[in-house]
């Protein structure tokens, strides 16, 4: 079980763009129906956003997936330039307190998916990455990466970081938006990743025409997912 409370699965990439978002709400919508206590998408960190009402990820989870809430009430920290969220602290005049954040998200109730910003190695404030963070919540990761070529590199050195670090990890979710990956392509990139690190590859998730549809019909991949981390929650 998780040292945290609320119980928090930490959603990392192995870069920035890579799927994170989409993955999170395609989790979300899994995870609503099939589990007895609230679930809720928390960006702790969100930069590369003026209005975080319109043009933020929760914004956009908010719409695909139909919720009520706000996304400011899933933001702690908003920040305009789209760099590494020291960076854009620094930028924006401020310094992000990590410690404060994570008692922001330990204050939710309930089951909390929480996105990270990039991957699991960008910096957040000194002597603070995304690694440091998710360590403070005690929460165990996901990680979403690409589906071709590349992707064995950033996703074996994305789960070293966590072995390392003593973080467990549910497992591994290939993003391919464009279909643009074989699948014998993709399967090759998975057994290359368990060989290594003993972490299987759940599936892919691939092209979404219709976003509202991760509510409706969650892709497969989630099914593996989802049960993964109710085992662990509960």
């Amino acid at each position: 079980m998780p040292s945290a409370d609320p119980r928090a699965i930490f959603i990392t990439g192995t870069d920035t763009d890579v799927g994170k978002t989409m993955v999170s709400a395609a989790l979300l919508a899994w995870l609503q129906p099939r589990c007895a206590t609230p679930v809720r998408y928390l960006k702790p960190l969100q930069t590369g956003c003026r209005d975080v009402e319109q043009d933020s990820d929760p914004a956009w989870v908010r719409r695909v997936t139909g919720a009520s809430w706000s996304a400011a009430a899933a933001v702690h920290t908003c920040l305009p330039a789209p760099k590494a969220p020291s960076i854009a602290a620094a930028a924006a005049g401020i310094t992000i307190d990590p410690k404060a954040v994570a008692a922001w998200v330990r204050g939710f109730s309930g089951l909390c998916l929480v996105e990270g910003a990039g991957g699991i190695r960008v910096p957040i404030a000194p002597g603070w990455t995304m690694l440091e963070f998710a360590e403070a919540l005690g929460a165990p990761c996901v990680v979403v990466a690409r589906a071709g070529l590349g992707t064995i590199n950033h996703t074996v050195l994305t789960l070293e970081a966590l072995e390392r670090a003593s973080l467990p990890c549910l497992g591994v979710v290939f993003c391919d938006p464009a279909d643009a990956v074989p699948h014998a392509e993709r399967q090759e990139n998975a057994a290359a990743i368990f060989a290594l690190t003993g972490v299987p590859v759940l599936g892919t998730l691939g092209r979404i025409t219709d976003p509202t549809s991760l509510t409706l019909s969650p892709p497969a991949v989630m099914a593996e997912l989802g049960a993964r981390v109710l085992q662990w929650a509960f």
